[in-house]
């Protein structure tokens, strides 16, 4: 137990936990935390429609519908993308707590700073909740070794498997130390645990015999290695080695951890997991602070101290280049000052980073409030499926149907970055319904000159439309760059405001 004063010094971590975790979620405000908010849609629909049983087996991937759950409820407190962020923020924040509580403040501060906990740390999907149960199990296990109970092991351990399948692994882990201690009270955990996690285990035993579960490239150490360099930095040859020679005087826990690096790389290697992606590699955090947290005192506060010195600087340069993007002009500023009260919005911009970067930020889509509320918007009667990316996976900000896509075009890039147009079905179907309601669309072209043919594409998706005349000084140009470019090319503005004849 700790004492009131040890409590009040690893509160006082959690806050500085989630003090950077907060500007790393705000920093996540960006295109892709709509998009993983549009994996949970098809959870919600189900709940609006009254379908409880359903809900049960309303998965994306391999990923339970706990987090959903959580989603869901927070759509109806508050409804705003800010309450999507803080949830993740803070649940990684307590993860903090729950080390703290059983290695202490030193262990507390390592996980406080990690910086691959930092970078999740505000994203839309089910990670950072995932390490609040990881963390709580550690916590539990050492309670149930110490003769206390299994009835916090049990219900973090059922938690973290509805949250995803490797809480169920970590579970396992966890088990087997208190089955080296207490027989008994092991077996009855595991009972009361697997009933817990049935209906998860029956549904992932489908998933097992599915082909598309086994869909990523396979375990590439270099990718790997690159993928946890990027988001890591340096800290990885501090904290390497340091948990290392923890080794000797936690065996167990550095066996546990071991255990589940290994179940990372199978992963991998089966192709369940993504080589470029680092999210599974956030289980190995309480672990890791824990180890080096036994260290002696000098030791883990230089860890984390180098911990904050490789991620204070980087989130502080990244929120001054926020701040100075929102100062310039850009096509979305026109838009928000001459769009209709109940006009829609596209805005369409490539996605130039690799789909696990954690760096990208926004300005454009801070000029939308996360604070405000921003329900999904699914067209006339439902009439689409709000998780297809190419209808831009619309939310109203007030009264304003605003939709984001990386494209509005499918087709095919040939030699010399020339692209073939094969459809955009689904971006004229959904200017087809807002037409019809009398709204008229904006569609934003940005950051797009890395990619190939971008305005291109844009124009020949916008054929069967009238747009508006937004250049008189040159007629045959319907749409209207706006802007400087800073690397990334000018923003193009277009307004379709029909359709021909």
């Amino acid at each position: 137990m700790r004492s009131t004063k040890e409590r009040r010094w690893i509160a006082a971590v959690v806050a500085v936990a989630f003090l950077l975790r907060l500007f790393q979620s705000f920093l996540r405000w960006d295109e892709i935390a709509l998009a993983y908010a549009a994996y949970q849609e098809p959870f919600v629909a189900t709940a609006q429609q009254g379908d409880l049983l359903g809900l049960m087996g309303t998965y994306y991937g391999l990923h339970p519908p706990l987090y959903s759950l959580f989603f869901l409820v927070l759509g109806g407190l508050w409804g705003a993308p800010a309450a999507w962020l803080l949830f993740s923020a803070a649940v990684s924040a307590a993860a903090v707590w729950w080390v703290g509580l059983l290695g202490g403040i030193a262990a507390a501060a390592i996980l406080a700073v990690d910086p691959l906990q930092i970078a999740y740390a505000g994203e839309v999907n089910n990670y950072p909740l995932l390490v609040c149960w990881v963390a709580m199990m550690f916590w539990a296990t050492e309670h149930a070794v110490r003769g206390r109970g299994i009835r916090w092991l049990v219900l973090s351990g059922i938690l973290a498997a509805w949250t995803h399948i490797l809480g169920a692994v970590v579970l396992g882990v966890c088990l087997v130390r208190v089955l080296l201690r207490n027989r008994r009270e092991a077996l009855q955990a595991s009972a009361l645990c697997a009933l817990g996690i049935l209906p998860v285990a029956w549904k992932v035993w489908g998933l097992i015999g599915s082909g598309s579960t086994y869909g990523q490239e396979g375990l590439d150490w270099s990718i790997v290695g690159a993928g946890i360099h990027d988001k890591v930095g340096l800290w990885w040859l501090i904290i390497l080695p340091a948990s290392v020679a923890a080794w000797s005087g936690r065996r167990v826990l550095a066996l546990q951890a071991a255990a589940l690096f290994v179940v990372i790389l199978v992963l991998i290697a089966a192709g369940v997991a993504a080589p470029h992606q680092q999210p599974y590699w956030l289980i190995l955090g309480p672990p890791i602070a824990l180890l080096v947290g036994s260290l002696p005192k000098a030791v883990p506060w230089l860890v984390a101290a180098a911990g904050l010195f490789s991620i204070g600087p980087e989130l502080s340069s990244r929120m001054g280049d926020l701040r100075e993007d929102l100062s310039r002009e850009r096509a979305i500023d026109l838009v928000l000052t001459r769009a209709g009260e109940s006009d829609a919005i596209w805005l369409v911009a490539p996605a130039l980073e690799p789909d696990d970067d954690k760096r990208a930020t926004s300005d454009v889509l801070w000029r939308f409030s996360p604070f405000s509320s921003a329900p999904a918007w699914r067209g006339p009667d439902d009439s689409f499926d709000f998780a297809d990316p190419r209808y831009g996976q619309p939310r109203v900000f007030g009264q304003r149907v605003v939709h984001s896509s990386v494209d509005v075009v499918q087709g095919t890039i040939e030699e010399g970055c020339q692209r073939v147009y094969e459809e955009a079905e689904a971006f004229r179907e959904s200017v087809g319904w807002h037409l019809e309601a009398n709204r008229r669309v904006w569609v934003v072209l940005y950051n797009h000159s890395p990619a190939c043919d971008m305005l291109g594409g844009l124009r020949w998706a916008m054929k069967p439309f009238l747009l508006a005349d937004l250049s008189p000084a040159d007629p045959s140009e319907s749409c209207m760059a706006v802007g400087e470019d800073r690397g990334l090319g000018r923003d193009w503005l277009c307004v379709i405001e029909g359709r021909r004849e």
